[in-house]
């Protein structure tokens, strides 16, 4: 879908896994699928991340936000990661779906992901989150599930602060199921990527608009 460079468009502050731990989560993701749990296809062109803030952003004030998130990138350490259980978030509609999803610790430094976590809120906090997200303002196809302008609009305060919970979502599906991660998990690795990205349908990464070093 084309996006005009004036139209508002819904981002996400994200850190990207390496290829290694990427690979991994692909093949998760494909057992959820196999198993009817997920209509969620993670690849190359929907990149597995952690979301550290969700919002809507007005393209025109890209020269602003950009040098923001350089600036507070340029202080943080790489990140030691390990994804260590596979869990599922709450039910989230009316068919009872959930979000199926790998929780990230960091086992060095227990309270990296929430300092940068916070650090990205309130630096970006003046640009995001003042528009109302729509369908036409998320990459496609496929169009927007309705469930992810929601949870776009109410990152904060729901997910964010003391609600934040660092994951890697690998699917959305029905509730009350398990997938198989026999042979894949723990999954331990290095994250030296912090991307701006645009969202697609259930907040996937799928355009990387600005990608930084993690020093």
């Amino acid at each position: 879908m084309a996006i005009s460079s004036c139209q508002p468009i819904a981002v996400g502050i994200v850190l990207l896994l390496p290829e290694p731990a990427r690979q991994l989560i692909y093949k998760l993701n494909r057992r959820a699928i196999k198993q009817g749990i997920s209509d969620i296809i993670l690849d190359n062109y929907h990149l597995p991340h952690i979301s550290l803030c969700l919002g809507i952003w007005d393209q025109q004030q890209h020269h602003q936000i950009v040098p923001q998130v350089l600036a507070l990138c340029g202080g943080h350490p790489k990140i030691d990661l390990l994804l260590d259980k596979c869990l599922s978030l709450g039910s989230t509609d009316e068919l009872d779906c959930r979000f199926y999803w790998l929780r990230a610790l960091t086992p060095r430094i227990p309270t990296s992901l929430h300092d940068l976590h916070r650090t990205v809120m309130v630096s970006l906090a003046s640009f995001l989150n003042h528009i109302d997200p729509a369908p036409d303002m998320f990459m496609a196809p496929p169009d927007p599930h309705p469930d992810t302008l929601n949870w776009v609009d109410n990152f904060d305060p729901e997910s964010s602060f003391e609600n934040f919970a660092p994951r890697v979502t690998i699917g959305y599906g029905p509730a009350g199921k398990k997938i198989s991660t026999d042979g894949l998990l723990p999954i331990k690795c290095t994250v030296s990527k912090l991307a701006i990205v645009h969202l697609g349908s259930h907040c996937t990464a799928q355009r990387i608009v600005k990608s930084f070093d993690l020093k």
